[in-house]
């Protein structure tokens, strides 16, 4: 489950971020196809959030010695822990103004946050059943959300993300330790160039993503991102969505459902006996992005 989310205890999920932050992230955990993971904690249940925003939890892949474990994060990375004089506040604020539940692919190893982070080998993978994004202001005035997804007939169940995490204290008696995590970003790739400029990096081959977990290195991240830089059309299927699920409280299904065929500028002016409306994206040539389109990335010390 995972970057305002949706997931169910069956095993999917989806992510996102909510009006705070431009991209969205929709997680699925596949239990069912998941080998040779334990699961660290039994405290928490599997629930159901189809709409996942920082300082909400996902379930997170990482490892463990030998093992690969998994265990619920909350998204949004904090570094910085609390003591009992100064004890870390609950809730999801914090996650948001941290500002650190993305991190630029392209500055990973630059950032000494990020780098410290890596040089203790914690990195992680969520696997997402998709992401949002929003494209310019509809007519009404509101920018429009759209569901990416793996395409149907690729036979990939989940998008699988790279990630870091890490643990601090809190300094309260009754969660005395928070663990959380952020989610790596890339220039987008050529088949979703007419919806956004990034995306969140996704992993089509499992040695990379196994390479990842098991020995994180530059080497390693420089092939991820590459990759999915390079994503080839017909890997995504996108749809558009309602404009409800910009709200972090609307967590049902119902914020992955298609909405009827978006009408473009071009259906307009259709002739009869034609149908510009079929796809519910913009032309794909087209080149114009509204300027609040841009992701919010980790920036102080997280990126």
């Amino acid at each position: 489950d995972a970057p305002s989310n949706s997931g169910h205890d069956s095993g999917s999920g989806t992510a996102g971020k909510g009006s705070a932050s431009k991209l969205d992230i929709t997680v699925t955990t596949n239990l069912n196809k998941v080998q040779n993971v334990s699961q660290t904690s039994e405290k928490y249940e599997w629930k159901d959030n189809f709409n996942l925003s920082p300082g909400m939890d996902a379930m997170v892949f990482f490892q463990d010695g030998d093992s690969i474990k998994m265990d619920r994060k909350v998204w949004g990375l904090i570094t910085r822990g609390g003591s009992k004089r100064a004890p870390l506040e609950s809730g999801m604020n914090q996650h948001f103004q941290a500002l650190m539940f993305n991190a630029r692919s392209d500055t990973l190893y630059e950032k000494g946050t990020f780098s410290r982070i890596l040089s203790r080998g914690r990195s992680c993978l969520i696997a997402f059943d998709g992401f949002f994004e929003w494209t310019a202001p509809t007519m009404k005035g509101k920018k429009q959300p759209y569901f990416v997804h793996p395409k149907h007939d690729v036979d990939i169940p989940y998008l699988l993300m790279p990630g870091l995490w890490t643990s601090v204290p809190t300094g309260r008696e009754d969660d005395p330790v928070l663990d959380t995590f952020t989610i790596i970003t890339t220039e987008v790739c050529k088949p979703l160039e007419w919806l956004h400029s990034r995306m969140p990096v996704c992993i089509w081959d499992d040695d990379l993503a196994k390479a990842w977990l098991e020995r994180p290195s530059e080497m390693i991240h420089r092939k991820l991102e590459a990759e999915a830089k390079e994503t080839i059309e017909g890997m995504f299927g996108w749809h558009a969505v309602t404009t409800d699920m910009s709200s972090t409280k609307f967590r049902s299904s119902d914020a992955l459902k298609p909405i009827p065929k978006l009408k473009t500028v071009k259906s307009f002016f259709a002739t009869a006996g034609t149908d510009d409306t079929k796809d519910s994206s913009p032309q794909k040539d087209s080149t114009k992005r509204s300027s609040e389109n841009t992701l919010t990335e980790g920036k102080k010390p997280s990126a």
